[in-house]
């Protein structure tokens, strides 16, 4: 007999129940919990092939992932947007003199930090930081593409006054399904393709959360307000520590000469502000479920059509879009 520990998902009752968009209630929930098992030798030596299998699949997609993602940038050409978001942990605003009931309850601040790589008019790939913040602490799809369509507002006129209109987006991201990876964002890919004219392809890193220059770029902001909050400065709300940050952090120069920087310098850094109520965070609820999104690794439009890839290679024709712009 052998004994080992293995983790499974397990069905768990809610405290309280959740509802879908259309008014559903969800009981239960899946939770992981690490289990110890005794079976008989061949028994375990069947299972072990199997997770080993399972590990060996992931860790190739992982790895190979993470190459795709630099080639993407390296091999960027003009008229081509490579974005890479994910959103940092909400930062409490801990000031050195707060009273018992502020300490315990900190005003918190979304945080989405986006890095855009573009190749410039001089054949140069530059990356440049937008960082977002908001009284908002919906970390929604709707957040995320109501930040990306600034970006994309940003960028079509850059591109268009240096002679190289923009055609395609390729975004990288986590496989969050209530942030990026589901129905939200392949109806929104669409409606790129029909509003704006651009190929998109969304493409959700494998292993964890695709840590990144995005993630010391969350780094960058949060060490900046702490260090200023230890030095008695108060952030009493969002916007005094985005007035702050724009003041102290701000990159309208890029520091370097090109032939001095590396492939995730920051050329440039800018914060926008997204204030409470901006968003609709079910303007595209209207969107129908995509089957199988946990296995998926990229989604992509295709002339009002959605593929997906479960592979992260190839994409095969999953919904079609209903040929409207809203």
């Amino acid at each position: 007999m052998a004994t080992h520990r293995v983790v499974e998902t397990v069905r768990q009752q809610r405290a309280h129940a959740s509802y879908s968009i259309d008014g559903d209630a969800n009981t239960e929930r899946d939770v992981k919990t690490v289990v110890t098992t005794t079976s008989p030798l061949p028994e375990w030596r069947g299972r072990m092939l199997r997770d080993f299998s399972a590990f060996i699949e992931h860790a190739f997609i992982a790895r190979e992932q993470a190459d795709t993602f630099d080639k993407q940038i390296d091999e960027l050409v003009p008229g081509v947007l490579l974005i890479l978001a994910d959103y940092s942990m909400n930062y409490g605003h801990e000031h050195q003199d707060a009273e018992q009931q502020e300490w315990w309850s900190a005003w918190q601040s979304t945080l989405l930090p986006v890095i855009v790589y573009y190749k410039d008019e001089h054949g140069v790939v530059w990356a440049e930081s937008f960082c977002f913040l908001s009284e908002d602490l919906n970390h929604s799809n709707g957040f995320w593409q109501h930040a990306a369509e600034k970006i994309l507002d940003h960028y079509t006129g850059k591109m268009q006054a240096m002679g190289t209109p923009l055609t395609d987006i390729l975004v990288w991201s986590d496989g969050c399904a209530g942030q990026f990876k589901q129905k939200g964002e392949g109806y929104w890919l669409i409606r790129l393709a029909l509003k704006r004219g651009l190929r998109a392809t969304h493409s959700f890193f494998a292993s964890c959360h695709g840590k990144g220059p995005s993630d010391s770029e969350g780094a960058v902001v949060k060490v900046a307000l702490r260090r200023a909050e230890l030095m008695l400065v108060y952030f009493s709300q969002t916007i005094d520590a985005f007035e702050y940050l724009c003041e102290k952090l701000t990159i309208a120069k890029r520091p370097c000469e090109a032939v001095h920087k590396e492939r995730h310098t920051i050329g440039a850094r800018t914060f926008v502000h997204i204030a409470a109520g901006e968003v609709d965070h079910h303007k595209y609820t209207v969107a129908n479920s995509i089957p199988g999104t946990q296995t998926m690794h990229a989604m992509r439009n295709n002339h009002g059509a959605l593929g997906v890839s479960t592979d992260g290679t190839r994409l095969r024709a999953c919904c079609t879009s209903r040929r409207s712009a809203e």
